[in-house]
């Protein structure tokens, strides 16, 4: 009876370390490979139309801001997005939309975030993609604001990856 618990917990660990290795976990191996990227209405280039703009500006490790654009065989992995909206009316909802934009299309992703405006018609918000939004090289994640407000500044967080 011992011998056949014992080789059931064999079997039970061999399963367990057959399942992890190959569950690679997704995430940033150097520090150097966490972006911080930025969209600001008056220098962010517009995508799909004119009131939705790219994340086009990089926040480097020496604080100095630089373009952007996702590296030749890399992808770059959306983790959150913050957003901060003004000139809204006290009360009412302003609405942020993420969307991918390539060369040929525009697409939601379905993920919005909700503010309410303050009574100095200031709202912001923050959406969280726990597995990632994964984005090759020519395309771009925008947002756009609806509702009552326009955009002030938004930010993702995210990270470079090896595109296998």
């Amino acid at each position: 009876m011992r011998a056949i618990l014992y080789a059931m917990g064999l079997v039970g660990l061999g399963l367990t370390w057959g399942a992890t290795a190959r569950a690679a976990i997704l995430a940033p191996a150097k520090a150097s490979e966490v972006v911080n990227l930025f969209a600001f209405p008056l220098t962010s280039a517009n995508c799909c139309d004119s009131s939705t703009f790219a994340f086009d500006h990089q926040l480097n490790s020496d604080g100095v801001r630089s373009s952007f654009t996702i590296p030749t065989k890399e992808t770059l992995v959306v983790t959150e997005l913050d957003w901060l909206s003004l000139g809204g009316t006290s009360g009412t909802n302003a609405i942020a939309s993420a969307v991918i934009a390539s060369n040929t299309a525009c697409d939601s992703l379905g993920a919005r975030s909700v503010g309410v405006n303050d009574v100095n018609g200031n709202a912001g918000g923050t959406l969280v993609f726990p597995t990632g939004i994964v984005l090759r090289p020519g395309t771009q994640i925008c947002l756009t604001i609806f509702g009552s407000g326009s955009l002030n500044s938004a930010n993702v967080h995210g990270f470079l990856a090896k595109d296998m």
